[in-house]
């Protein structure tokens, strides 16, 4: 074998041996993708749901205020109650490993409104530190839920891949359908069951 053909051996042998170096080199980011992914899902199924139960919890205490008055004082206490509960959980899932930069953003704008209904609540009750009325309290209470609320949506639009996955709808879309669904076909397998129960005539 010449010259020339060491080389093209050579050669050859350069092309096999980078070529091996580049895919030792992409399995282990394989991996580490494959990871990823299953990370990313699982900080899903652990944000999404506490995000409807959160959002549930915002719109019932939404309703509570655009039923009730700053001057009810029971009202207000489960109000207060109602909001704290709501904000723990909630509160926490900004810490969650694995967030966008815009997911924690989002986090803190959501945590920065609860914590105002927190604390315009708490300042109706305890009138003697408030700046406030008690009125305006109460209204910045309110908006403060609401602000929550658009803020929960931004959320559940950062985390669209659940729009995908339950053919266009959120995740609070979905379980409100699965919830309706479930229910209505309950219904019509007791009335069959009655039917079948029910002594023949």
């Amino acid at each position: 074998m010449g010259l020339e053909g060491q080389l093209v051996t050579a050669t050859w042998g350069l092309v096999a041996a980078t070529s091996l170096l580049f895919l030792a080199a992409a399995i282990p980011a394989v991996g580490e993708f494959v990871r990823w992914v299953t990370r990313k899902k699982a900080l899903g199924a652990t944000i999404i749901p506490t995000l409807h139960a959160g959002r549930a919890h915002l719109l019932e205490i939404r309703s509570m205020m655009l039923e009730s008055t700053f001057s009810d004082k029971d009202a207000i206490e489960l109000l207060f109650a109602m909001s704290v509960n709501a904000r723990r959980p909630l509160g926490q899932l900004e810490d969650s490993e694995g967030l966008s930069l815009d997911q924690i953003l989002e986090f803190y704008v959501l945590n920065s409104q609860l914590g105002v209904l927190v604390s315009r609540l708490s300042l109706i009750i305890d009138t003697e530190e408030a700046a406030s009325s008690p009125e305006e309290n109460y209204r910045q209470s309110l908006v403060s839920v609401q602000a929550a609320l658009i803020s929960l949506e931004r959320l559940d639009r950062l985390l669209g891949s659940t729009k995908r996955k339950y053919g266009g709808r959120t995740f609070t879309d979905e379980y409100t359908r699965r919830y309706d669904v479930d229910r209505d076909e309950a219904e019509k397998q007791l009335i069959d069951l009655r039917r079948r129960l029910k002594p023949s005539q």
